[in-house]
């Protein structure tokens, strides 16, 4: 009876199982469980063996004791049990698979209670020598027996003699050694308030670079405390709608009670209009005060997410300091009339780089960005801020400053005749790179010369569209033709003329005129004459609203259109270039006219008869 005592309790406390037999569902001991026993389970009931779910109705499983997994997990039919795990919501029911040894509980306590020593190489180290030295032993011990036997010293003596040597060949202070100074670590790692369960432990220790703690929540109290506020800011109202914020919740849970242990009632004016409840799926609660704004309580990786609409009026700056800035830096080179076309279009890019770079890396911050509409129109209202004002203010000065420099040749006009024009550029370069259009005509003269004698001999100015745009808002448009806006360098031509053969009705003979840099000496030596490059092409009239950038000429054939120019002029001079660069050129028969009309005299009151026979320089 003494004997059965202690056992009576254990039986009375063990958990009963509700098992379906017979068509009855009846209570038995687990241990009378066997395989396929059909098992109900329900909240706070224990799983005693393992199994398959047969039915659920959301059961959620507790196996913190087995696998340290703290969150409950949620079972479906076909899901396995383990045994030794609890039943923490819902209900189900569920088919025994391992009963008795085989349960996982029962494997688990069997592994537990099976004690292995800790591996030590320190240990085997000195094993390892003990194990050689036991070798060497025995043959050191004969060979010591057989040299005193040798020396005349009867065998008795001889076995006497060599087992104190060979005694002295076993290390027992090795194995003392290192007994004492494991010992003497463990005292050293207890004044620091570690306690070492096994010796070996201080050389797996000394092994360690990084220890890894897993807090699963299974050997501590779900009863938490706050030791602190940290403080991000200075506002006075922290406190108080802390306080206030875990006051209204209607079910705190167990952070939030924490902190209304640590925290003083509020003050009555912290009333709140509205109140969101904590919920571990959002992870985070609110409310709403009168005359204190909404209030947020939740993970810190949740928080900035619903803080994305509220901007702080100091970013908000830095992000319109930031526009302005990439506006005025793409805007730099925009002076009217100043800078050529190609530098615009590098100010722009190089702006618009900036843009990039600044918006991608803005669009990795936590907050949200500040619209592609408000973006935009504050770098117009800043391209025409800034443009408009500093125009208006430095776009005289900015004409002399930013001025491209160029080195102007001057060379007497016998040497441009003899080979000197060869050094001037053979074809039209754009923004895009060259371009297949040659450079046909060098004309030396004045740009009044070059109006009045054109217009002499039947060419029109054109305009082009930006031109053509400016006369159409001030009624000047008239009947002018509009012609396709090109580029040499980066530079508009200086000058254009157009007439119409009559070879094809519609299509025009175009003539632009770039400024070369090289200007001729006059006879005199003392006056310089302009000297003029440009493209004779044969084009077809611009629709108003059509605009083409630098693009390649559609004709086919350079010579002829050149050649029908230079008949009008009875002193032109055909030269050919033999250049390698000239010879890129497609349908150009590589012919170059020299033309040089008198511009000492006062062309613009001379007939233009008069004019068309003095086209020789002085």
């Amino acid at each position: 009876m003494a004997g059965e005592a202690p056992a009576r309790p254990a039986r009375a406390a063990a958990p009963a199982a509700r098992v379906r037999r017979a068509g009855q569902t009846i209570k038995i001991h687990p241990g009378a469980i066997v395989k396929d026993d059909l098992i109900a389970v329900e909240r706070g009931d224990q799983i005693v063996v393992d199994g398959v779910v047969c039915a659920a109705n959301g059961p959620e499983i507790d196996e913190s004791l087995l696998t340290g997994e703290s969150e409950p997990q949620a079972r479906a039919p076909g899901s396995g049990l383990l045994s030794g795990s609890f039943v923490v919501a819902g209900q189900g029911w569920y088919r025994a698979t391992h009963v008795g040894r085989e349960a996982w509980a029962q494997n688990l306590a069997t592994q537990v209670r099976r004690f292995a020593p800790p591996l030590s190489e320190l240990s085997a180290g000195i094993d390892r020598i003990l194990r050689y030295i036991s070798w060497a032993i025995a043959p050191l011990a004969a060979l010591m027996v057989a040299t005193q036997h040798l020396r005349g010293v009867r065998f008795g003596e001889a076995l006497l003699f060599s087992a104190g040597g060979v005694a002295c060949m076993v290390p027992e202070g090795l194995v003392l050694l290192m007994s004492v100074a494991l010992a003497i670590g463990a005292m050293r790692l207890a004044q620091r308030g570690a306690l070492m369960q096994e010796l070996p432990a201080i050389e797996t220790l000394a092994r360690v670079d990084v220890v890894c703690l897993d807090k699963t929540g299974t050997l501590t109290e779900g009863a938490p405390i706050m030791e602190r506020l940290e403080r991000l800011g200075a506002d006075p109202d922290v406190d108080d709608a802390l306080a206030a914020l875990v006051l209204n919740d209607p079910a705190p849970n167990a952070t939030l009670r924490a902190i209304a242990a640590n925290r003083a009632v509020p003050p009555p004016q912290w009333h709140a209009v509205h109140v969101v409840p904590f919920s571990s799926a959002r992870k985070w609660a609110s409310a709403t005060f009168a005359g204190h704004g909404t209030w947020v309580l939740g993970a810190p990786d949740v928080i900035p997410v619903l803080c994305e609409g509220q901007r702080r009026r100091a970013r908000t700056a830095i992000v319109l300091v930031t526009a302005v800035a990439v506006s005025l830096i793409a805007a730099s080179r925009l002076y009217l009339g100043v800078h050529r076309v190609s530098d615009v279009v590098a100010g722009l890019s190089f702006g618009l780089a900036w843009a990039i770079v600044l918006a991608a890396g803005y669009s990795l911050q936590p907050v949200q960005p500040v619209g592609a509409k408000r973006l935009t129109g504050l770098v117009v209202l800043t391209l025409l801020v800034g443009a408009a004002s500093h125009v208006e203010r430095w776009q005289p000065t900015d004409v002399v400053l930013y001025r491209p420099a160029e080195v102007v040749e001057q060379m007497p006009v016998a040497r441009w005749r003899a080979g000197g024009w060869r050094t001037l550029p053979d074809g039209r370069v754009a923004v895009v790179g060259r371009i297949d259009e040659p450079f046909s005509i060098q004309w030396a003269t004045t740009a009044t010369t070059v109006d009045h004698v054109m217009r002499a001999l039947g060419w029109k100015a054109v305009r082009s569209i930006p031109d053509w745009l400016v006369a159409q808002e001030s009624g000047n448009a008239g009947d002018t033709p509009v012609i396709a806006l090109k580029f040499h360098q980066g530079a508009a031509p200086a000058m254009v003329f157009a007439r119409n053969p009559g070879a094809a009705p519609g299509r025009l003979l175009v003539l632009r005129l770039w400024p070369a840099s090289a200007r001729l000496l006059s006879g005199s030596g003392h006056d310089t004459i302009p000297l003029w490059v440009g493209t004779v092409t044969r084009e077809y009239p611009e629709a108003p609203l059509a605009w083409t950038f630098s693009t390649q000429s559609t004709d086919t054939d350079f010579t002829a259109p050149a050649a029908v120019l230079a008949i009008q002029f009875p002193d032109a001079q055909g030269v050919n270039r033999d250049d390698p660069g000239s010879s890129a050129f497609r349908s150009w028969d590589r012919r170059v006219w020299l033309l040089c009309t008198d511009a000492t005299r006062d062309v613009a009151n001379d007939p233009p008869q008069s004019v068309l026979t003095h086209t020789t320089c002085r």
